[in-house]
């Protein structure tokens, strides 16, 4: 029979695992359609920084499960160990399921939108996935907003995909951070001037 202790770190953490693909659930059965954000472009060396920690991170915990299995580890000493990686489990999680709220209401409470018009450096076709529906990767230059920026734009038109000067963005502010495309239209004499709306 399971100790009171661990019947309750297993409930909790089922509750953990579930949450953020539930309240997902409860977005999508609500018609609620968050919008993409407008994002800085990543940086190749910066990006290469995190895999560097993530490997170190992963090699560190390797070296400490490693060191726990060994026969002449006391049981006081893989205890030990063992409840501070149960903390930083849970603390992980906690953060997790707190920084999916924080990004849900962010993106519910836009602030008041403006139209930003601005230079379209490339476009990639984005294939759908488990995580997104796909679309067109669009990179665009703000120089007002810091300069090169990514968002992802789902159906895009031809006149979009054929790569325009410019593109308008409808940019709404969250209500925290970040710039968010509520709307796009394609700047040219060939295309539509009706505004498209993101999803």
């Amino acid at each position: 029979m399971a100790a009171p202790t661990s019947t309750w770190w297993q409930r909790n953490g089922l509750l953990a695992g579930i949450f953020a693909p539930w309240l997902d659930f409860q977005l999508g059965t609500h018609g609620l359609a968050l919008p993409p954000a407008l994002s800085p472009a990543s940086d190749p060396d910066s990006a290469m920084f995190w895999v560097s920690v993530g490997v170190a991170v992963a090699v560190a915990l390797g070296a400490l499960v490693w060191w726990l299995m060994r026969a002449s580890t006391g049981a006081r000493a893989r205890h030990r160990v063992g409840m501070g990686l149960l903390v930083l489990w849970v603390l992980a999680w906690v953060g997790g399921v707190a920084q999916t709220l924080r990004s849900h209401h962010n993106r519910l409470g836009l602030q008041t939108p403006r139209d930003v018009t601005v230079k379209v450096v490339a476009v990639q076709v984005q294939p759908a996935s488990v995580r997104s529906v796909g679309g067109a990767k669009v990179y665009v230059d703000w120089p007002a907003g810091g300069g090169l920026h990514t968002v992802v734009l789902e159906s895009p038109t031809e006149d979009l995909l054929r790569k325009p000067a410019a593109l308008t963005l409808t940019l709404a502010p969250g209500r925290f951070s970040g710039e968010f495309v509520t709307a796009w239209r394609v700047d040219n004499a060939a295309a539509s001037t009706t505004p498209r709306p993101a999803p």
